[in-house]
């Protein structure tokens, strides 16, 4: 009986703890604002919103590298989440 209080407490120790890691500043990134870095681009690019399951255009988007990786990153018409799609080198040599 003595053990498994001892397990219970030990659990709640750690979701405790792991509750302030996530919600600390030093852990949680700050978002920048996709409007002030979006400018319209010369291709108009189709975009899939996964929350609201629909395609759209549009030529405000940014290009950004992650890990060797090309995205196309757009603000989404219907909120405040951005949708990404990833492109090629030769699309992004061309985007550049």
């Amino acid at each position: 009986m003595r053990f498994l209080m001892q397990m219970f407490l030990y659990g709640n120790y750690k979701k405790t703890l792991r509750h302030e890691y996530v919600h600390s500043k030093a852990h949680v990134r700050e978002k920048k604002d996709i409007k002030s870095e979006v400018k319209p681009m010369p291709q108009v690019q189709e975009f899939y919103d996964v929350k609201t399951k629909k395609k759209f255009k549009t030529d405000k988007y940014k290009l950004v590298t992650k890990a060797g990786r090309n995205f196309i990153v757009a603000k989404s018409e219907s909120g405040p989440h951005e949708c990404c799609r990833v492109v090629s080198k030769e699309t992004a040599a061309k985007l550049k």
